[in-house]
């Protein structure tokens, strides 16, 4: 009987150790921007803003396209977010709320065909470090289509 209690005892420890060992080694893949990080709604603010402010600058479809993508692919949301927040508008850089640049990066999402989703993209960097720029194809497959898809 005692040798079945330990025998007991020692499978639970060694499941419960792998179990937890396991788990530690699982980790979720980091967000990416194909996980809907920004709503509908943000993004049409943001559009507002980059047609009012950034378009000056800007012309509408700048920020779009395959040249775009692979430019940001696999960096971290923040670095678009500070650059924009620290370096534009450049008549007036860091002027606007955080809020609005968020807003302004979520209208980007969209025109680069990023899903929209249920929460706003934060204003946060340190949130934003851990949101990935992704490219939902390869980005020979958006050269192959060639520019009459972002017009």
């Amino acid at each position: 009987m005692r040798w079945a209690k330990l025998c007991l005892a020692s499978s639970l420890f060694l499941l419960v150790g792998l179990g937890v060992r396991g788990a530690a080694q699982t980790q979720l893949p980091p967000e990416s921007t194909l996980g809907g990080v920004y709503t509908a709604d943000q993004a049409k603010r943001g559009e507002e803003s980059y047609m009012n402010i950034c378009v000056g600058c800007h012309a509408a479809g700048t920020y779009v396209g395959p040249t775009f993508m692979s430019k940001w692919e696999g960096k971290p949301l923040s670095d678009l977010f500070e650059l924009m927040s620290e370096k534009m508008p450049k008549d007036d850089p860091g002027s606007l709320e955080l809020k609005e640049y968020a807003q302004i990066v979520a209208y980007i999402l969209r025109q680069n065909k990023m899903p929209d989703g249920k929460t706003e993209l934060a204003p946060d960097v340190e949130v934003l470090k851990k949101i990935k720029f992704a490219v939902p194809k390869t980005l020979a497959e958006y050269h192959a289509e060639g520019t009459r898809r972002w017009q």
